[in-house]
């Protein structure tokens, strides 16, 4: 039987250098405390920088259901108070944010257990943002946003043509601003390759991933054309329990510009290594660890 997790600090340690090859950094550590109870529910969530809080957040369940959330933005002086209530069915029927201005409420409708409808109101009950969605088979076909109500603000329209699902995506809509991605198959569980188009159809994104019999992804092939052509092409490796120990990012040049190591004890990570490179801009190194300390019921 596995153990649950009474509590996890993460323990976060950066350094960085500029284009100069100079240290930049500062060891002052950012640490993450997140606390459960029995049934792995997070109860709270504490950011520190330094010795005081930069931010809390507390839940309250019931039924194993987040009823009650607080965050407080300890640096800012302002906190987000949240009541939620769910239907027959455990899915969210309407969601209350409490701030000093007021209340945001927003409203969620469900046929069967595909959400069909969300509306985000003021205090008086006025609708202020509104999106709608319609399904086939279960997959969304077609989803509109407008804010306020008469003005359409985005729309996701998506057929399939030959087995090559195509979405459409519209935004800024009276600049006429559109996208068209076109997925090249459809599996359940993986996120698929595709390309994006203007609306010439120039094509001015194509991802390509690759998966292993496990539906592990271990590699993904990107190309872009919006600041010239680039390719980023990322491997990744997995240990015998699943989890990913290695992440590479490499640009067409064979240059590392990401890497992510993480070391494991069975399921449970224990460090983690971030290296990231920005070759576009100033060629500066961003190098952080991240440290994980686990308290377990007895």
């Amino acid at each position: 039987m596995s153990q649950k997790i009474k509590q996890l600090i993460i323990k976060r340690s950066n350094h960085s250098l500029n284009k100069n090859g100079e240290l930049t950094t500062e060891e002052a550590e950012i640490i993450l405390q997140r606390t459960f109870d029995e049934n792995n529910n997070k109860i709270s969530e504490i950011t520190f920088a330094g010795e005081e809080p930069e931010q809390e957040a507390f839940y309250v369940y019931k039924n194993n259901l987040c009823v009650e959330e607080k965050i407080n933005h300890c640096l800012d002086g302002f906190s987000e108070n949240a009541t939620i209530n769910y239907n027959s069915d455990n899915l969210i029927s309407q969601q209350i944010k409490k701030y000093e201005y007021g209340n945001e409420i927003t409203n969620f409708y469900y046929q069967g257990k595909n959400l069909i409808k969300k509306e985000v109101c003021d205090d008086d009950g006025t609708i202020e943002n509104l999106t709608k969605i319609s399904y086939l088979n279960d997959m969304v076909v077609l989803l509109e946003e407008y804010s306020p109500l008469d003005r359409l603000v985005l729309k996701r329209d998506i057929t399939i043509e030959n087995e090559v699902i195509i979405e459409e995506k519209q935004w800024s809509i009276e600049n006429n601003k559109t996208l068209t991605i076109k997925y090249n198959s459809w599996q359940k569980d993986v996120e698929p390759s595709y390309s994006i188009l203007n609306a010439e159809g120039k094509v001015l994104e194509r991802t390509t991933r690759i998966y292993n019999d496990d539906k592990q992804l271990v590699e993904e092939i990107v190309e872009t054309t919006s600041q010239g052509y680039q390719k980023y092409i990322t491997k990744l490796e997995y240990d015998a329990h699943g989890n990913m120990i290695c992440s590479e990012t490499k640009n067409a040049n064979d240059e590392i510009i990401k890497k992510i190591e993480t070391l494991y004890n069975n399921t449970l990570p224990i460090k983690t290594t971030h290296i990231e490179v920005n070759k576009l801009i100033d060629n500066s190194i961003q190098h952080y660890t991240d440290f994980f300390e686990y308290d377990f019921f007895e």
